[in-house]
């Protein structure tokens, strides 16, 4: 199993992969583009087929990827409704009209 991390690497560097046991982790420093990013995951699948650092394959990066921008995502308004009260009215609006609407569809 792949997971992503942001990490502080050295100057030059934007990924590392490593192995921690059964499980591999590929260290991403944090700020990059999203060309960036691709870029260095894709170096850092092509480094992994050569025979440097653990094996990845490109469904456990691509698996791993989607699992790391949910995360982002997720904490990134998490992070909004924390410190914006009128994003926290927003969202219980939307679940109560939500929990009306199920139970009109219920009802009807």
């Amino acid at each position: 199993m792949v997971k992503i991390q942001s990490a502080d690497l050295p100057g030059g560097l934007f990924a590392h992969a490593a192995a921690h046991g059964d499980r591999k982790v590929i260290y991403l420093r944090p700020g990059l583009t999203g060309a960036q990013q691709r870029e260095s995951l894709r170096r850092t699948l092509q480094t992994a087929r050569m025979g440097f650092g653990p094996p990845l394959s490109a469904r456990e990066l691509e698996v791993a990827l989607v699992a790391h921008r949910l995360r982002t995502g997720l904490a990134s308004l998490a992070s909004a409704v924390r410190t914006h009260p009128i994003a926290g009215l927003l969202l219980a609006g939307g679940l109560a009209g939500m929990a009306c609407a199920c139970v009109l569809v219920s009802v009807a």
